[in-house]
């Protein structure tokens, strides 16, 4: 049975409160019988706890999804995605998903920015079998974004773009006073001024990477506008030029082992990578920050077979880490995303 059907029948078997009140200001699409659940903990607007007979909407762009008028937390709430067989509006899979709530008793509709826990979600829809998330929302200019980071992969002199989507969830006009980024001859961006995004509006931003030389490069995208909370954004960006003399880098095996990905990924306590060896390894691991500081370290005696190395992400602050394994005189590069 499908991973996010059995979700479904876990919420209503596990004692979560359903919502009997009907839906009154949002309007979900139909649904398409694709669900995807969103576990609700808790959400606020301007720290004051949304209460019954409040609404949650579920939004892919401008698309409602979903919604959910509040009985209790948590709230579960379900998305549907769309189904072109019987042409049926929903979400794409892979979108980011967007949240507006509306407050009643303040006849107030603002976004909510979400924050992911305990590892289940990663900001887009259909990602896992469900997510879990905290909304909170202000009525000040408040800027939301997605992804988290801008990851590139590309051959000596090849030209790759990654998209940012930044969009205004508070009441209130979001301004981009300017958007820039930090010198790096691989990265290039046009430089923004002056950008207004009403409330629920959205605009892309482009980065440009192409790797001048093998191995890895590092830079950040600088966005300075008036959400008093996130005056000074910096969106890390992390590009791996391939090349002859390149490292080793995610699924390289060599004749008697293979490392797989970190799962989950992003994460917010600990992810594992699977190891699977056909002879005794020694490894050698080291996580290092977008600065190159080196986070953690350790080393371990490998038997054969199949195992799962644990990464811990105490102490961790959200950003972007990368962990270098060196395992046969071998030099492999994972990207890890963590989420507080």
């Amino acid at each position: 049975m499908n991973t996010r059907l059995l979700f479904l029948l876990f919420v209503v078997s596990s004692g979560f409160t359903i919502s009997t009140y009907s839906q009154n200001y949002f309007t979900p699409v139909e649904p398409t019988g694709r669900p995807y659940a969103i576990v609700i903990s808790e959400a606020y607007v301007d720290d004051v706890l949304l209460e019954e007979g409040d609404e949650i909407g579920l939004f892919d762009g401008d698309l409602c999804v979903g919604a959910i008028v509040l009985n209790d937390f948590p709230a579960p709430a379900t998305a549907w995605e769309y189904d072109p067989a019987n042409e049926l509006s929903g979400f794409t899979d892979g979108n980011p998903i967007l949240y507006r709530v509306w407050d009643d008793s303040e006849d107030l509709e603002v976004g909510a920015d979400g924050t992911i826990l305990n590892g289940h979600g990663n900001g887009a829809f259909g990602f896992g079998p469900y997510t879990e998330v905290a909304l909170s929302a202000t009525t000040t200019p408040t800027l939301a974004y997605y992804p988290y980071a801008l990851s590139f992969r590309a051959d000596i002199g090849e030209t790759i773009e990654k998209s940012l989507l930044i969009y205004s969830i508070g009441s209130e006009d979001l301004i981009i006073e300017s958007a820039t980024l930090e010198d790096h001859p691989d990265f290039s961006f046009e430089i923004i001024t002056d950008l207004t995004l009403t409330p629920f509006s959205s605009d892309t931003l482009v980065v440009s990477f192409t790797p001048s030389a093998p191995g890895t490069a590092t830079s950040n995208l600088i966005i300075e506008n008036n959400d008093p909370n996130e005056a000074n954004l910096v969106i890390p960006l992390f590009g791996e030029g391939i090349g002859e003399t390149s490292v080793a880098n995610d699924h390289t095996p060599s004749d008697s082992y293979e490392i797989g990905n970190a799962w989950p990924n992003p994460f917010n306590s600990t992810c594992k990578i699977s190891v699977s060896v056909d002879e005794p390894v020694f490894v050698k691991m080291q996580i290092v920050n977008i600065l190159g500081e080196s986070i953690s370290h350790s080393s371990k005696h490998l038997l054969p077979g199949n195992q799962q190395l644990e990464i811990n992400g105490y102490g961790f602050h959200t950003g972007l880490y990368f962990l270098h394994m060196n395992v046969e005189n071998k030099r492999y590069v994972k990207k890890l995303l963590y989420l507080q």
